[in-house]
């Protein structure tokens, strides 16, 4: 399947009822671009349903990431313990958030060392076929993950570097080679459900 700018591809359908979604979650600020995955107002909640298989796929080609701050939401439901949730950059300048033996996992690189965080519950796993909210925060260097609002974790990206770029693709649910995704800590695709999955970027622009 071909991907077209500004589109996001829904890849290998799962049931008949899946269709390929276009999103034009792409905002018109100058400094803000937005991506959504969820459900229209008014509409019935969009749960995306993941088998290991499928995944979505928005190519930057076009329209490259070039963030100083950004912010993930999503929620998910899973009875596997390991599974990519999102990912998007290539080499040193990537983020990576993945179910990891149950926790939640995050690593994000600026280019100049990977800053990776676990996140684990009190007791049991993430993992119990119930959903959990995740977000993330990155303000320059500083990078905040909460789980379902109580358990959180701040720390720093390594060194000076804070810009995020990405011209590659972004990931949702899976890739087509996890195991091969810089920064993955895990190699099999999600198997379970997203929903509400939203991606907010501040984009730097310099004009000539």
């Amino acid at each position: 399947m071909d991907m077209n700018q500004n589109s996001l591809d829904y890849l290998s359908s799962n049931d008949e009822s899946s269709e390929q979604r276009e999103v034009k979650g792409i905002g018109n600020a100058v400094f803000i671009d937005y991506i959504c995955i969820c459900f229209p107002p008014g509409k019935e909640e969009y749960i995306a349903t993941f088998k290991g298989s499928e995944y979505f796929c928005y190519d930057l080609s076009q329209n490259p990431i070039q963030s100083s701050s950004d912010e993930i939401t999503l929620s998910f439901k899973t009875l596997q313990r390991n599974g990519l949730m999102l990912h998007t950059g290539k080499s040193a300048d990537y983020v990576n958030l993945a179910l990891k033996n149950g926790a939640v996992s995050l690593v994000i690189n600026l280019g100049s060392g990977a800053f990776e965080a676990l996140v684990e519950p009190v007791n049991g796993k993430f993992n119990d076929n119930a959903w959990h909210d995740v977000k993330v925060t990155r303000n320059l260097r500083q990078v905040t993950i909460s789980v379902d609002g109580i358990l959180t974790t701040t720390g720093y990206t390594q060194e000076d570097y804070t810009m995020l770029g990405s011209d590659d693709f972004f990931y949702v649910g899976g890739s087509p080679s996890t195991a091969d995704l810089p920064g993955s800590p895990v190699s099999n695709n999600f198997m379970g459900c997203l929903k509400e999955v939203n991606i907010t970027v501040t984009r730097i622009i310099l004009n000539s």
